[in-house]
């Protein structure tokens, strides 16, 4: 009954897009460097789990963050951000 609540299932949501997030960026670290202010702010804003679990896929075949973000969604963040 508690897994049915609403509430619960939006904050079990939110911390599987907290910690996809993470991956990231420890993932993006580990293959691409630090990846600055304006890379780890676009990271955060993302709100889209399946954009965040396709970016952790794609960072274990990238050398760049930009790269990394050359195949994201035109509605990413920091694809926004490029167009602007």
């Amino acid at each position: 009954m508690l897994e049915e609540s609403t509430a619960v299932q939006y904050l079990l949501r939110r911390g599987e897009i907290k910690h996809a997030r993470s991956a990231v960026l420890t993932l993006g670290r580990v293959r691409c460097g630090e990846p600055g202010i304006v890379i780890e702010a676009c990271v955060q804003a993302i709100d889209n789990l399946d954009e965040l679990d396709r970016l952790i896929e794609r960072s274990v075949h990238v050398k760049s963050w930009q790269e990394l973000f050359d195949g994201a969604t035109p509605d990413t963040p920091l694809m926004l951000s490029a167009r602007t």
